[in-house]
């Protein structure tokens, strides 16, 4: 027969398989977290440049930045319990939230091939995209550059 509700490990009151705590909340909770970390990856290229993990290791404090704040995540969601009303999720529940949370960048990606002519304006850098194009140095426009 049909196991479709079996499949989705939410319930109509917010439980899942962990039935001592809210586990619906958490897995939102979780993958809203998840979504602003994969953001900040999808953060460092605003010029058109469609491969965000280019040079990713060249900034030690980003990478710093982003790996605490994984770690922070991994033990609120795991040991926060009462302080941060959080449930621990197993590997599918993690799983989905990193699908969820990784979106982001396929968005990323495809928001940096979306021409802005369609939406009836122009980005700061000319008609072909809505994200911003990389400046040009003034040296380089007097030579008629870039």
């Amino acid at each position: 027969g049909f196991k479709g509700p079996e499949c989705i490990p939410l319930k109509h009151n917010g439980q899942g398989k962990n039935l001592e705590g809210n586990y619906r909340d958490t897995v939102i909770y979780n993958s809203f977290v998840l979504c602003q970390l994969f953001n900040e990856i999808n953060s460092r290229r605003l010029y058109n440049e469609k491969n965000m993990f280019d040079g990713i290791f060249s900034n030690s404090i980003f990478v710093g930045i982003v790996f605490a704040s994984l770690i922070f995540q991994i033990f609120t969601v795991e040991f926060g319990g009462t302080v941060f009303r959080t449930v621990k999720l197993d590997v599918y529940a993690w799983g989905i939230c990193l699908a969820i949370g990784g979106f982001s960048l396929i968005l990323g990606v495809f928001q940096r091939t979306i021409p802005a002519s369609w939406f009836g304006g122009t980005s700061p850098g000319g008609p072909d995209s809505i994200a911003v194009r990389r400046p040009v140095a003034r040296d380089q426009e007097e030579e008629g550059g870039l």
